[in-house]
């Protein structure tokens, strides 16, 4: 048992030990109140004209290697080659880009809720309109018996 105690203790030094020599390698940074606060970054954009040098930049490179180069320098990925090239593409051959498909399909999209809505409300009349005629198709089945058991109740007091 003593054995483990000692053993335990010299551990807790090890760490103690540790825990200075970890504070004086981190005694430049500035206390816990005073670290600087980054700006939270902003998404890059891209204008027309950059992609388009950029595209052909790429285009004019002999292999991986010198678009590898081109991409290091610029800070930029090989999807954004991908993604630009399919939009250059699009471009070309006429074909609207992907935020008119959006637009031209949330405009579809209101429409056809309109007129859904339209819909229902003629159905609801249609529906209501069927009721009212069951309701007097009972009516007048019932009518001529009432009518004819009235006649023939009038009869009988009149004589």
């Amino acid at each position: 048992m003593e054995g483990l105690a000692i053993r335990q203790q010299e551990r807790a030094g090890e760490r103690s030990e540790r825990s200075e020599r970890s504070e004086t390698a981190l005694s430049h940074l500035e206390g816990p109140g005073e670290a600087e606060v980054l700006e939270r970054a902003s998404r890059r954009r891209f204008t027309r004209e950059y992609k388009l040098r950029i595209l052909d930049e790429a285009d004019r490179c002999q292999d991986s290697l010198q678009r590898g180069l081109l991409l290091r320098r610029e800070g930029l990925y090989s999807w954004h080659l991908t993604t630009w090239r399919k939009w250059r593409n699009d471009m070309r051959s006429g074909r609207s880009g992907k935020s008119e498909d959006i637009k031209r399909l949330r405009n579809e999209n209101a429409r056809l809720e309109r007129e859904n809505v339209s819909l229902r409300l003629k159905l609801k009349r249609a529906e209501g309109l069927i009721a009212l005629q069951k309701k007097i198709a009972q009516m007048m089945e019932e009518a001529p018996d009432d009518l004819s058991a009235g006649a023939q109740a009038g009869s009988k007091g009149a004589s």
